[in-house]
């Protein structure tokens, strides 16, 4: 495994353009992207490189990132609240996962220490983050890595608040 990251203009699965970095995760990182398959759309492709060269825990990472990927994949068919998965594979001994990009903050922009939210709006919102945890577990699937860093709030081109998007699946557990 190389473990470098990706560059502005590199090329990832024949189709995805790198565009720029988004963020730094523990066991990769996560880029903004083109698709050359779908030009209009851009997406997010989250690379994933675990530090080490154990082969068996090479191998527990590679059951980590398919079982993200399926459940993705599984999950977005049914609900627009989980980003829709594009592809997923394995090149040069890297994971890549590619996602639909969600174009908004998370809810760390909204959830500001000592700030009191008005009772509508906490309710509002947790009434819209049970759905999509219903959901989950309607499907069997337990997320066990909710956080405001892992809620996404969808751009609205109306000026009303969009809707809830719950992304990273990777500590997911059926």
């Amino acid at each position: 495994m190389n473990n470098q990251e990706l560059q502005t203009g590199d090329i990832i699965g024949t189709y995805y353009t790198v565009i720029k970095k988004l963020s730094n995760g523990a066991f990769g990182h996560t880029y903004l992207a083109t698709n050359a398959q779908n030009l209009d759309q851009n997406c997010l492709i989250k690379h994933l490189h675990p530090n080490t060269s154990d082969p068996n825990q090479l191998q527990f990472c590679q059951q980590l990132f398919k079982r993200e990927a399926e459940t993705l994949q599984k999950l977005a068919r049914n609900n627009p609240n989980i980003p829709l998965l594009i592809a997923y594979f394995v090149e040069n001994g890297e994971f890549y996962l590619v996602q639909e990009y969600i174009e908004g903050h998370t809810l760390t922009n909204e959830l500001k220490p000592g700030q009191k939210l008005p009772e509508e709006e906490v309710i509002e919102l947790i009434t819209e983050l049970l759905e999509i945890v219903a959901y989950l577990h309607n499907n069997e699937v337990i997320h066990r890595d909710i956080k405001p860093e892992n809620i996404m709030r969808r751009s609205s081109l109306t000026g009303s608040k969009g809707d809830l998007i719950l992304i990273d699946f990777g500590a997911v557990k059926k």
